[in-house]
């Protein structure tokens, strides 16, 4: 296992060169390189520079890559350009490491890293090598993915600082408000019949789904991706079924429970498992979110257990279950090597990390702990304390200050990674950046450490608060008229506000029957009510949502009118 790896989807990397041939058409250029091939090559560009990538650099660099030339190959001819050289200078292989951890990665290497590469330069690999590994490595992706995001092609050139992108979190929460990804037909080839104790069978696209998600969770720590294990499927269905039959969660389902098997046994001992209320589909995106943040996770709180899985560095395989919005992610016990095991690649794994979407660290309702495990140097290591002496700060970067830190908590048990440091922090807010400092962690050889990172918790960018009005939905001055069109449709309207407002809804029924939602211009969530209500409201842009749904997704059942008078 090399320290940091290309991404296994990234079969174009060095070990296969590609022959593309670049063609015309109508006489313009048509580029062959996709998307996340030119993001590598970007990558690439600057981790050799320490600098992003001129356009007409990157563009010739994208022919050559068309041409036949492999991301190796190109990663050789940084290495001998004069400004590759005298960026670097005649450095020895271990100095050469150093100075990649420091230009590509932003950090210090850890010595287990610096040693392992070192040993590869000793053997068979080249320097140019090193550099394609820690360019396309799954860290510094985390790292330049917002740099690299727009990456489009137009009049006949690649560039990415201008095309708009939907971003994949964003397009996410929006997935999920609709509940799109809930119904039979998506989630079931083969209908669960709780009843009868069948656990019935997922359809790929489910499957698909909670994988998908789980990887781009793990892609914002720059841990590897997994791959999906279907043989275990059977075992993380039956796993859902005994727990949605009971209504309970156990992790040691007994014989004598209803729909116990051997089945339902093995899975639930050797899974993250998650029960919602009713008896309705949940989409497999919100139980990996929810295994993430952990924050409903009442009876050991801080010890986060289902995320330190999630977050393993060696996980390597998912099979995932769900019956009725009871849920399964096997996480351990796959029968075979992960692939994702040998030397390690990281050298901790930090909750939230860098720039994070607030939906997996909410600042209001059940706290989420923020969190921190150092990877040993070798994966069998026993159970090591770090934490015992460790101090946390998180100041706001902007002004210094500093944030309350409390219920500090550590273990070394056996979820995923054998060591956790977690904490509360009191009154952070969404579009900051915060310094995270552990300081006084105690290492294996007796060396003390401090870790620093920063934390953006993304939430403008990603919230969508405006919805599609249909036809015959209508606004006149500050009153608003529809319908809806669907039990979890949404209408939203545009209002110039200040002062002491009044709202009020009506509809067929003698209450309200709907719910009014009130976000100001940065977003955030004023009012949400069923009932009339007024605010004192700052002068400003105001989004109203009429919906028969609230921001938790409790809808009322029956209406179809509807009309709000602001005044």
């Amino acid at each position: 296992m090399s320290l940091i790896p290309f991404h296994r989807d990234r079969n174009f990397l060095y070990a296969i060169t590609l022959l593309l041939l670049c063609t015309l058409s109508s006489g313009s250029f048509a580029s062959t390189a996709d998307v996340e091939e030119v993001r590598s090559i970007a990558r690439l560009y600057s981790a050799a520079f320490d600098r992003e990538p001129k356009v007409g650099g990157l563009n010739f660099w994208v022919d050559a890559y068309e041409g036949g030339r492999s991301l190796v190959s190109i990663a050789n001819k940084f290495y001998v350009s004069p400004e590759f050289i005298s960026r670097y200078g005649p450095l020895d292989d271990r100095q050469y490491i150093e100075q990649l951890f420091r230009n590509v990665l932003g950090r210090e290497g850890a010595e287990s890293g610096i040693t392992f590469w070192v040993n590869k330069l000793a053997g068979s690999a080249s320097r140019a090598v090193a550099l394609a590994r820690f360019a396309d490595s799954p860290e510094n992706i985390t790292k330049t993915r917002e740099t690299f995001a727009n990456m489009h092609f137009a009049n006949d050139m690649w560039s990415y600082d201008e095309a708009p992108q939907e971003n994949y979190w964003k397009q996410l929460l929006k997935e999920i408000k609709s509940g799109e990804f809930t119904s039979d037909q998506q989630m079931y080839t083969h209908l669960p019949d709780v009843p009868n104790c069948d656990p019935g069978s997922l359809t790929e696209l489910a499957r698909n789904r909670a994988l998908e998600v789980l990887n781009h969770v793990r892609e914002l720590h720059g841990l590897y991706p997994v791959q999906y294990e279907s043989f275990h499927d059977a075992e993380a269905q039956s796993s859902a079924l005994v727990q949605r039959a009971n209504n309970y969660l156990s992790h040691f389902p007994e014989p004598g429970d209803k729909c116990y098997s051997a089945l339902a046994a093995s899975g639930s001992a050797s899974s993250n498992l998650s029960l919602r209320g009713g008896s309705g589909n949940e989409d497999p995106a919100n139980d990996i979110l929810g295994w993430t943040h952990d924050r409903y996770n009442a009876a050991d709180l801080m010890a986060a257990g289902h995320r330190r899985w999630v977050l393993h560095p060696e996980l390597g395989y998912l099979a995932y279950g769900q019956v009725r919005g009871a849920a399964a992610q096997k996480v351990f016990e796959f029968g075979v090597l992960s692939l994702n095991s040998g030397a390690p690649y990281l050298e901790f794994v930090a909750y939230p990390y860098q720039n994070y979407p607030y939906v997996l660290a909410e600042n209001t309702g059940p706290p989420t702990p923020w969190s921190l495990s150092m990877v040993p140097a070798v994966s069998s290591s026993p159970p090591f304390d770090y934490f015992s002496g460790a101090v946390i700060t998180v100041k706001e970067k902007a002004s210094g200050k500093s944030l309350t830190v409390r219920n500090q908590y550590s273990d070394t048990q056996g979820f995923g990674i054998s060591n956790f440091l977690s904490w509360l922090v009191d009154d952070y807010q969404y579009d900051t950046e915060y310094t995270v400092e552990v300081s006084n962690i105690r290492m294996p050889g007796g060396d003390i450490r401090t870790v620093e990172y920063f934390v953006n918790l993304e939430y403008f960018n990603i919230v969508t608060v405006e919805e599609p009005l249909e036809a015959g939905d209508s606004k006149v001055g500050n009153e608003f008229r529809g319908s809806f069109q669907t039990g979890t449709d949404a209408d939203s309207y545009v209002a110039e506000l200040s002062g002491v407002t009044r709202f009020e809804g009506q509809s067929i029924f003698s209450n309200q029957a709907f719910f009014i939602l009130l976000y100001d211009e940065r977003k955030q969530l004023v009012r949400s009510s069923d009932v009339a209500f007024q605010e004192n409201l700052t002068p400003g842009s105001y989004t109203v949502v009429v919906s028969p749904c609230d921001e938790d997704g409790v809808c009322y059942q029956g209406v179809e009118d509807y009309t709000v008078i602001i005044n």
